[in-house]
């Protein structure tokens, strides 16, 4: 009997194309490999009713481990956003398009050495009038392909997912594609068989769109784009991505915190420059209504660097002396751990610091 690789291979050169799709199908059936776990609760809990009504076909747990509200929350920080903001401006650059090296998108043969023919290149102007208008007939008129790259690219960068849906006509042709909120956009829940065969049914609806826990749309696998950047082997993933904001949480939350002790350095506490000592027999109600005046003179924006002062008895042998309660920023590198937060962030998204404005330089040197 001959091996899989022969067996495709007479395939394809074979003259009848029914044989050819026979043995074709045959060894696509012989992966026994699961893309699910049957044992999972969390599958368990995904069954769809016997009779496959759309409202049990949405997955409540989403993503999972993150939600994605708390990814769209993440991308609010001015790091996060500087972040995947280059990186979208910087891919929509390829939007427009080009006959030379620049940047851009080109449309050419398969053949690079052949000459387009008279036909060729009506074809080649039909598409690329297809990709600037987002297809033949949009259904969006305030859409072009740099807002469509804008869009997707955005979701793909805070969700590791992107979607984008096929247009399609009566006949089945394809007339348009538009993105869909990657937020909204879930795996549709197994049956009962997917799940004993541990994979999915491809004649089944693949996808949904959930707004407000209620399924409002189903696709088929060649009705909508599942974009993932970074897939996952991982069965409980449910083939979903790997967001780059799901592995900085917690950089992100330090940098959060970070600032929020230095902005409250400023705006609250008892971190007084100094203290006022006033030594006088004054009469206590008299020395109140003089604070009070005092406090009102050099109070800072909210409290910040307030002064204490305190009444000292001039007989007495009462004195004042300075005690250190707390380490200065300096000495705790406040600043050495913010650039470590931001380099993480950044090394994760695979990009340089410089790029969203922050030039640290050479490790060691002080050079750039």
């Amino acid at each position: 009997m001959p091996n899989w690789f022969e067996r495709f291979k007479a395939a394809n050169e074979g003259e009848d194309n029914e044989i050819n799709k026979s043995v074709i199908d045959e060894l696509q059936k012989e992966a026994r490999s699961y893309e699910l776990n049957p044992y999972d609760s969390a599958n368990i809990s995904m069954l769809s009713d016997s009779k496959g009504k759309s409202d049990y076909y949405y997955d409540v747990g989403g993503r999972g481990a993150i939600t994605y509200h708390q990814l769209e929350n993440l991308t609010k920080h001015p790091i996060v956003s500087s972040i995947l903001q280059t990186r979208i401006n910087q891919v929509a650059e390829f939007a427009r398009f080009t006959d030379d090296d620049d940047l851009g998108f080109s449309i050419k043969l398969k053949d690079t050495e052949a000459e387009p023919s008279d036909e060729d290149k009506e074809t080649m102007k039909m598409l690329r009038a297809f990709i600037e208008n987002c297809g033949s007939e949009p259904t969006d008129f305030e859409l072009n392909f740099e807002n469509f790259l804008k869009q997707i690219v955005r979701d793909s960068l805070a969700y590791d997912q992107c979607n984008f849906e096929i247009v399609r006509n009566r006949l089945g042709d394809v007339v348009a594609f538009q993105p869909v909120d990657a937020k909204t956009v879930r795996r549709a829940k197994l049956s009962e068989a997917e799940i004993k065969a541990g994979r999915r049914d491809k004649d089944r609806a693949a996808y949904v769109q959930v707004i407000s826990n209620k399924v409002v749309a189903e696709y088929s696998q060649k009705d909508l784009c599942f974009g993932i950047r970074r897939p996952r082997t991982d069965l409980s993933s449910l083939k979903y991505g790997y967001p780059e904001l799901e592995e900085l949480v917690g950089v992100i939350q330090n940098i959060y915190q970070a600032e929020t002790y230095n902005a409250s350095n400023f705006t609250n506490g008892i971190n007084a420059n100094g203290i006022i000592a006033v030594k006088s027999k004054m009469n206590p109600n008299l020395f109140r209504a003089f604070r009070r005046e005092f406090y009102q003179m050099l109070n800072g924006v909210q409290n910040a660097k307030r002064t204490p002062l305190i009444q000292l008895d001039p007989e007495g042998d009462e004195a004042i002396s300075s005690i250190n309660l707390s380490n200065s920023n300096k000495e705790m590198e406040y600043d050495n751990w913010l650039k470590y937060l931001i380099k993480l962030s950044c090394s994760v998204f695979q990009m340089d610091p410089a790029e969203i404005g922050f030039v640290f330089g050479n490790e060691g040197s002080g050079n750039s």
